[in-house]
């Protein structure tokens, strides 16, 4: 069975804190990182998150305004809980 894939805030914050918690500290991030494969800024392997803080309000409704679209949900909510994601896998490409 396919788990389905997170969209609100909380479905989005527990799955990003196991994605976070799996990987972050994985020997396959520590090689990648001893072989220069992978980006991950020293601050947040240290803090043991690869997230950013959260977008507010604002600045998801500035974005959408900027770039003339409207966010869909589940990447606005996306936003709600890490306004960007350090490549530790495929949460980097959103």
């Amino acid at each position: 069975m396919t788990t389905p894939s997170p969209v609100t805030v909380a479905e989005w914050r527990a799955f990003l804190s196991d994605y976070n918690a799996r990987h972050i500290n994985s020997d396959e991030v520590r090689e990648a990182i001893e072989d220069h494969r992978q980006v991950i800024s020293e601050e947040r392997l240290k803090a043991g998150w690869a997230g950013a803080e959260p977008a507010g309000e604002e600045a998801i409704v500035a974005a959408e305004e900027r770039l003339g679209v409207r966010f869909p949900p589940s990447y606005g909510n996306f936003l709600r809980v890490s306004d960007g994601w350090e490549d530790i896998g495929f949460v980097d490409l959103l």
